[in-house]
């Protein structure tokens, strides 16, 4: 019979050991042994053997052959380490030598791979041994991966912008704080000291490294600007009559109070003597005034552009006298400003124009937008009844034009349909009651004449029907 024995060169296997028969004589021959060498206790070197077995009572021998093939373990291996950085927690073993395709390798003297890497592993230690294909293994090489080092939190800031007095701001972190951190404003640069001064205005970034040199996430935080002198500039009114003469002055009032600012006032560039808070004007042009906070030192300027208005002189002309829709205009005669119009107790538009259907007295008002007085004048338009009921409830019983310039001066004819004069009457009386020779007329519709004097004094007539309804 035959077979194979595998062995590594520090193993102190016997080859093969003795029979516990006693009346038997074992002898090996093969390399490296003397001829028929009873019982060796290790093959030197790889080769075929022969072992032999006699019993000398019986006289019989039995012989097998045995190929021996000594391996050498692998060496120690050498690795690479890569620790748990600020970003990634996790380490790594890489096996450098020995490298080989019938190699395999372990971290663990117990789970044997390929692949020379050992990936995400957390802190500790690790047996790293090399195994061949016929079973050695290496000696154990230990490796350490180290505890993942902290990320620090954003740090949290004061920051502190320019005044009037003064034009740089500063930083201050005021957390974490402690002697195994840096701060640094581009995360590259790092100083040990919480404060960063004398910063122009712009966006920052604030980095914190801790001692286990983890930069953090950056908080961002912005230096403005100095502050600018605010500025306002209006247009302000002083009033004038007809002839040109001051009715009242525009008033530039700053607001401020003394208590907490100065004031220092030009007119066209000029400085004149005032230093309050406010300033009456009377002539036109440029007023400026500075205000200084006595306490930063911050500027307000006002500018008032002053010019003069006046309230207006109108008229007022009505359409066709007792139309039925009427047309007031009202025509400006003198003035100097923009102006808004209003008919009685209605809203100010800015148009000129109204629209009426009654008449009546109608009061006008015209409004400088300015602020100077108010001119207001009445006016009169004139309409007639487009119908009466004549029906004994008290209410519009009787017909008579009386919206009219002068009433006494002026006489109303009725007639019916066929032309028949049915009543005379004055805008001054009662009025008709829809009967002719003391007897109701029929509803229908009936003519007047009526003979008047405008405002003007000139005599007019008119003609037109009304209704009258039972």
């Amino acid at each position: 019979m035959s077979g194979s024995v595998y062995y590594q060169t520090d193993c102190t296997t016997k080859l093969i050991g003795n029979s516990t028969n006693l009346n038997v004589v074992i002898t090996w021959n093969g390399p490296g042994l003397m001829p028929n060498e009873p019982n060796p206790t290790i093959a030197w070197v790889s080769g075929n053997y022969t072992v032999t077995v006699f019993d000398p009572v019986s006289g019989c021998s039995s012989s097998a052959n045995i190929a021996v093939v000594i391996s050498i373990a692998p060496t120690v291996p050498t690795i690479s380490i890569k620790q748990p950085t600020c970003s990634n927690s996790f380490g790594k073993i890489e096996i450098n030598t020995p490298i080989a395709t019938d190699l395999t390798y372990s971290i663990d003297n117990l789970n044997y791979q390929v692949n020379t890497s050992f990936d995400n592993l957390v802190s500790g230690n690790y047996d790293v041994t090399v195994r061949n294909s016929f079973g050695c293994t290496s000696m154990v090489k230990v490796a350490v991966v180290n505890i993942a080092p902290t990320v620090s939190n954003s740090p949290t800031l004061i920051s502190t912008d320019p005044t009037c007095l003064i034009s740089r701001g500063n930083i201050e972190v005021t957390a974490p704080l402690g002697s195994g951190f840096s701060y640094s404003l581009d995360g590259i640069n790092f100083q040990n000291t919480v404060n960063f001064n004398n910063l122009d205005s712009d966006d920052y970034e604030v980095f914190v490294k801790n001692s286990d040199g983890c930069i953090s996430i950056p908080t961002s935080v912005t230096i403005n600007s100095v502050p600018q002198a605010i500025s306002n500039y209006k247009f302000y009114y002083y009033c004038i009559d007809q002839n040109n003469n001051l009715i009242s002055p525009a008033k530039i009032d700053t607001g401020l109070s003394p208590l907490d600012y100065s004031f220092s006032w030009t007119f066209n560039s000029n400085p004149i003597s005032n230093t309050n808070k406010e300033l009456d004007a009377s002539q036109e042009g440029i007023y400026k005034v500075v205000a200084k906070n006595l306490i930063t030192g911050c500027e307000v300027h006002l500018i008032g552009n002053v010019k003069k208005s006046s309230s207006a002189s109108a008229t007022a002309t009505v359409g066709i006298d007792f139309d039925y829709s009427q047309t007031i205009t009202v025509n400006i005669t003198s003035g100097i400003s923009d102006y808004l119009f209003q008919l009685n107790d209605g809203p100010f538009q800015e148009s000129n124009i109204f629209k009426i259907y009654l008449g009546g007295t109608y009061t006008i008002t015209i409004q400088d937008k300015n602020g100077c007085n108010d001119f207001v004048f009445d006016i009169d338009a004139y309409s007639f009844p487009r119908y009466f009921t004549p029906n004994g409830d008290n209410f519009n019983d009787f017909w008579n034009i009386t919206e009219i310039p002068n009433p006494s001066s002026s006489t109303i004819y009725i007639f019916d349909r066929m032309g028949k004069l049915l009543k005379q009457i004055s805008p001054t009386g009662s009025g008709w009651d829809g009967t002719f020779a003391t007897k109701p007329l029929p509803a229908t519709d009936y003519w007047f004449v009526l003979k008047y004097e405008d405002v003007k004094g000139i005599q007019k007539e008119f003609k037109s029907h009304f209704a009258l309804k039972r």
